[in-house]
């Protein structure tokens, strides 16, 4: 959701190495969000990005959110709002990667309380 809303691979700008994966896995880092994001977008993305499986929403929950904001008047008009901010900011930004950054699966050794 994160990609899709920015237009662009999230830490594009950082080296995908063992210590970013080690950040992201043991010590939940996200991303970064911009400013004008609609309210229901940031609190649906932030859910997919709990720890806990189980309390993360399925594809099924997500594609019933999805219908039902096709129609609500009032996400469409904070996505329509949004939109015109985060056009503007996806201009702005862009980002050459790291090249040796890794963009395939891997194995992490990671503590057993992760």
């Amino acid at each position: 959701m994160w990609e899709i809303l920015h237009g662009k691979r999230v830490y594009q700008d950082k080296e995908y190495d063992r210590e970013l994966q080690e950040q992201i896995v043991v010590n939940d880092k996200r991303p970064e969000v911009v400013e004008n994001v609609p309210e229901c977008y940031l609190s649906l993305m932030k859910k997919c990005w709990v720890r806990e499986q189980n309390k993360r929403p399925t594809a099924e929950e997500i594609e019933e959110i999805l219908i039902k904001w096709q129609n609500d008047e009032k996400v469409l008009l904070e996505f329509s709002v949004s939109e015109k901010t985060l056009k503007n900011v996806n201009e702005q930004t862009y980002f050459e990667a790291p090249s040796e950054s890794s963009y395939v699966s891997m194995m992490l050794n990671l503590p057993n309380n992760v």
